[in-house]
């Protein structure tokens, strides 16, 4: 039976409970009863049973009856059963004594829904799976929302905060066709705010609807922080919004659309954030949308902090982005030729200038949802994307960085192949013992399916036992010039083993690379040499798949896992992922050394692989060591590999290699403590159960 506590309330010592349940044979009754812990009636409670189309269509097709849904009410505490009306084997129960007791139901739950998304993934009826992964995930966003909320004792303890600086806020906002009900909830949600010092500039470029321009003028004379330009004509979305902005005299400039919603603590976090860190030139936070029919948040975008990689293949900040006038003045206002993507362009220019742009992790942003807007019908609006395209690649003209910019599979996703004149040598790091196999298929794949001239195949020898292997040696170093045979004549380290190999290497960027991979994609090389390149990048790994064509690698979390581990982990190859995350490329903490493309000058600078870590999180370290060193790591999503994981040694869960990974483990976190705690490209919102990555 499929269950779920929607919510619980408890007042004046009465405890409502509301949720619902499906049996597993979705045509069988439900039957919902009220009992004390030993199963008998509880005598001072009621419940009811309620239709619930919602968890019909989501998972009870066929139901013959609605009415899976039930509220109870009862005092002390109370035990809920249900149970299958005609099958009494179909049963579970949940008891509910307190707010703290509901809370770890409610944990138990979401571990228990995980267990169902698994189930659900492996199901046949894929279109089900995700409907009925779908709700769960709202469901459980409306509690996650409704906790996460500022209370009203929060609020009025905002309210009566006086931050040691305080600057004027400048909240521009387009004006053209509204809804008046949306504008009007647009303003209460901005003169709701705790903090006190803004200004909303309303720049109406419907200035010929007498209506509307009579409600903003009113709005603006009862309040002197509302500020109303009117205007005769349109001058399109960059246009008008600049208009707002010449009447913005704020130190700080905030966007905000006509018809969406800030929470009411909204600016006090922005304020809050500057005030604890001076060096802040621009700000944005987490956001949702808002159901226009409903009232109800959905779709949560949880951020991660600034990410420049995936900025260029995805709006991921847009609300509510805000920034220094110093800097909009620097980089001039918004530029009408990317109207439908003007707030992108807009970003761009202000975060390559910005000495810091920071993320508050909290949900204050809403987009409000309804037909007309592009958050409820994205494919409506293409022009919108087309523009997308044309202002990365305006970014990418600005940085002398040669690439050509198109759309990718999905609409607002967005991907650069770039171009590479002058192609530097690239030396490619394979460790072997024998696996002859597996050896020929990834230099033969190397060899005829890579695009890329200038690289050079090192093969590091160690320790192979087959006769057979030296032969295969040489007849390898015959096949080709490019590649020679080293030999590393210790115990097997795999740190020790690419460190080594590297002092024979004479390029100017090093591919580590394991002996059991195979190319997929010709323009590998390419394509991670067009971030790698560049100043401030010093390692790129691709993504890579297992045999089945599932996701092996598609970028290193840590702080998950109780250390560090591949996100998207058994993801289908085109699987979307997270909003997209699987699928465009970005800054990641880390990338695999199954394939880790590294400049030469960083791998010398942090002193390549740390030899103490002998086979597992030497690649996590090393990614760790050249973020600390200022540079960025990226997860290239465009290109691909097979990788055949660990063939060649093993699993690390096996009981003679478990000793030796969990210590190092433990080395890694001491190593770098409070660094292993949370990922800045991940969000403290979302879980760090492996399983559940990207999930509450």
């Amino acid at each position: 039976m499929k269950y779920y506590i929607d919510q619980v309330d408890i007042k004046e010592g009465v405890i409502t409970v509301n949720g619902w349940a499906v049996p597993e044979n979705v045509t069988h009754r439900l039957k919902v009863e009220l009992t004390n812990k030993d199963g008998s009636p509880l005598e001072d409670g009621s419940i009811v049973l309620i239709e619930r189309p919602d968890v019909v269509a989501a998972m009870a097709e066929g139901a013959s009856d609605n009415r899976l849904g039930f509220h109870a009410e009862f005092s002390v505490a109370g035990t809920i059963r249900m149970s299958d009306a005609q099958d009494e084997t179909d049963t579970v129960s949940k008891t509910i004594t307190s707010a703290d007791a509901y809370v770890r139901a409610f944990n138990t739950q979401a571990r228990d829904n995980l267990n169902a998304f698994k189930a659900f993934l492996k199901s046949d009826n894929k279109k089900q799976a995700f409907k009925q992964t779908k709700f769960f995930i709202e469901t459980q966003y409306a509690h996650f929302y409704k906790k996460q909320s500022a209370d009203e004792k929060t609020l009025n303890s905002q309210r009566n905060t006086a931050l040691g600086y305080s600057p004027l806020i400048s909240i521009i906002v387009p004006v053209y066709n509204p809804k008046p009900e949306h504008i009007k909830a647009m303003i209460a949600s901005v003169k709701a705010q705790t903090y006190g010092n803004w200004q909303l500039c309303l720049a109406n470029g419907t200035g010929t609807d007498e209506q509307l321009s009579r409600m903003l003028s009113a709005y603006a004379k009862k309040d002197s922080r509302i500020v109303n330009a009117r205007l005769r004509d349109n001058r399109g979305i960059s246009g008008n919004t600049n208009v707002a902005l010449k009447i913005a005299t704020g130190e700080w400039i905030a966007l905000m659309d006509q018809d969406d919603y800030i929470a009411p603590n909204a600016l006090f976090e922005y304020v809050s954030a500057m005030n604890e860190n001076s060096e802040i030139d621009a700000i944005y936070c987490d956001e949702d949308k808002l159901d226009d029919d409903t009232g109800k948040h959905y779709d949560p975008n949880f951020k991660p902090d600034f990410n420049i990689d995936l900025l260029t293949c995805n709006n991921y900040i847009c609300h509510m982005f805000m920034v220094r006038k110093s800097i909009v003045d620097q980089v001039g206002p918004f530029n009408s030729e990317y109207d439908g993507a003007q707030d992108h362009d807009f970003i761009l220019r202000c975060t390559d200038v910005a000495r810091k742009t920071h993320h508050i992790p909290k949900m204050l942003y809403s987009w409000r949802s309804h037909r007309a807007s592009t958050a409820a019908a994205g494919a409506s609006k293409t022009y919108a994307f087309d523009a997308g395209v044309k202002a990365i690649q305006a970014y990418y003209d600005r940085k002398g960085i040669p690439g050509c910019v198109s759309r990718a599979d999905y609409l607002g996703w967005y991907r650069t192949d770039f171009h590479i004149d002058n192609e530097p040598l690239i030396s490619v790091i394979i460790p072997n013992k024998d696996h002859v196999d597996d050896l020929e298929r990834c230099v033969s794949s190397l060899l005829e399916r890579i695009t890329y001239k200038n690289y050079e195949i090192i093969v590091v020898e160690n320790n192979s036992e087959n006769a057979e292997t030296f032969e295969y040696y040489r007849t390898l170093e015959q096949r080709s010039d490019k590649i020679r045979v080293v030999t590393w004549e210790r115990e097997f380290n795999y740190s020790a083993i690419n460190n080594f190999g590297a002092t024979f290497a004479k390029g100017e960027y090093l591919l580590l690379l394991n002996n059991d991979t195979e190319v997929i994609s010709p323009d590998l090389f390419t394509s991670m040499m067009g971030y790698c390149m560049r100043d401030d990048v010093g390692a790129v790994g691709p993504k890579l798949l297992y045999a089945d064509d599932t996701v092996q690698h598609a970028g290193v979390l840590i702080g998950v896992e109780h250390a560090a581990h591949h996100v998207f982990l058994h993801y289908g190859a085109d699987d979307m992922g997270y909003l997209g995350r699987a699928i465009v490329s970005q800054d990641m903490s880390g990338v695999t050394a199954a394939c880790m493309l590294i400049k030469r000058s960083v791998w010398d600078k942090v002193g390549g692989l740390d030899e103490e870590f002998v086979v597992a999180y030497n690649d996590v370290d090393l990614c760790l060591k050249i973020g600390s060193a200022g540079y960025l790591v990226v997860y290239d999503a465009f290109v691909r590999m097979h990788h055949y994981e660990s063939k060649s040694r093993g699993s690390d869960l096996s009981d003679k290699n478990k000793e030796r990974f969990e210590s190092e483990k433990a080395r890694l976190l001491e190593k770098w403590g409070s660094r292993m705690d949370s990922d800045p490209y991940y969000n403290v919102n979302l879980t760090s159960l492996r399983n559940g990555y990207y999930r509450l």
